[in-house]
């Protein structure tokens, strides 16, 4: 990949240029639109089903050429910096800036294409004749076309990304037809309402301002200007559309996904959420106390742009005490019946608790205090029972 793109640079009178502007523009292509409003006037039209379908397909193909270019661009640059004494006569100006950019660019891309082309399961016509809806065949019907431009590109990310049918894997293994479906679609019929205003007439244009409108619905862009890496409110976009994701896709896939984030006390948290369904609960005992730490950095007056104040439900932010948040913790392994996680929780709810009445924190009154121990003591009580460890009870 790199001697090919250093191959076509070299027909370039100034190839430091060209790379430059080839990375910057790239920057600038994920976040070039803003979002339309959700709102149902004259000058922009929602999408139906039908039109998201299409808008996906056509975002999976688009962010697959420009992860392949980003990625063939971030090679050439570390051949360029790994033999710089032999390239020195080629002017690439900040070569660390460029370089920067480059993998940032290439980090967006990849978080992209990986989006665009998960599936979120798949559905035989056997199963989908027990569907009244389905009862007339009309799946079945589809499970023929092909939505491939052309026979050899099976393997293209747009045949991952289909809306429903994927016609080169027709078979399940009772013999009958197979319908993947899209998790981008999916995002973003739950989510999003895509809007396109069609000014132009083209069709072509119009699949382009939807495909853009995906990437502003997404955020992954948010805040590129073209000459910075991406910023905090890039990255924050990623966390936020990772807690859609832990709600509606299956764990296997979230876990992936969060895989791309840096390791934060949002990411932390949502990583437990995560494990908990993938029942390795140690794991998500684990992850839910180092998100704690939070609590801690705020008490030194330290803020993370991607803190745990994005992703906790409103009634533990509400409240704002890290108390508060170890006993939402303890709840949701109570829902899992995991009754020593339930106990090592209530503990950490206590004891930040008698933390906070030693701050004097102005927000817990002695009678609330009191009343809250009860119930902590309660509740670890009850999860001693569960274990059968009377003693401890």
């Amino acid at each position: 990949h790199a001697k090919h793109a250093a191959r076509l640079l070299g027909l370039c009178q100034t190839p430091g240029d060209t790379i430059n502007y080839l990375v910057q523009e790239l920057a600038r292509s994920a976040g070039a639109a803003p979002l339309l409003p959700d709102v149902d006037n004259s000058r922009s039209f929602k999408s139906s089903a039908s039109m998201v379908g299409l808008f996906a397909s056509a975002f999976a193909i688009t962010t697959n050429a420009r992860f392949e270019l980003s990625r063939d661009i971030t090679l050439l640059l570390i051949c360029i910096v790994h033999h710089y004494e032999a390239m020195k006569a080629v002017d690439i100006g900040d070569i660390p800036l460029v370089l920067s950019t480059s993998l940032s660019v290439f980090n967006l891309f990849a978080v992209s294409q990986w989006v665009a082309s998960q599936s979120i399961g798949a559905l035989s016509d056997d199963s989908a004749t027990e569907d009244p809806v389905s009862v007339d065949g009309f799946l079945r019907k589809f499970s023929v076309l092909n939505i491939n431009r052309r026979r050899d590109s099976v393997d293209s990310v747009a045949s991952k990304s289909a809306t429903t049918a994927v016609a080169e894997q027709p078979v399940s293994a009772a013999g009958g037809n197979v319908f993947v479906y899209s998790l981008l679609h999916d995002i973003l019929s739950r989510n999003y309402a895509i809007r396109f205003t069609g000014l132009s007439g083209s069709f072509s244009d119009m699949i382009t301002e939807g495909m853009l409108q995906i990437y502003a619905a997404l955020g992954f862009a948010a805040g590129w200007t073209g000459d910075q890496s991406v910023d905090a409110e890039s990255q924050l976009s990623l966390v936020l559309f990772a807690a859609k994701l832990e709600k509606v896709a299956p764990p296997e896939l979230t876990e992936s996904f969060l895989r791309h984030l840096p390791r934060t006390t949002a990411s932390c948290y949502l990583n437990g959420l995560v494990s908990l369904r993938l029942r390795d609960y140690a794991g998500a005992g684990d992850f839910f106390a180092n998100a704690g730490v939070f609590y801690g950095q705020l008490s030194e007056g330290v803020r993370d742009n991607l803190d745990l104040y994005y992703v906790l439900p409103k009634t533990v932010i509400d409240v704002g005490l890290a108390a508060s948040y170890y006993e939402h913790v303890s709840e949701l392994f109570e829902a899992a019946r995991q009754f020593s996680q339930v106990s090592r929780f209530g503990h950490l709810a206590l004891q930040a608790l008698e933390e906070d009445a030693e701050l004097n924190t102005p927000d817990l009154a002695d009678n609330a205090q009191c009343k809250w121990q009860q119930k902590l003591w309660f509740k670890i009580f009850y999860a001693e029972l569960e274990r059968n460890s009377f003693e401890q009870a």
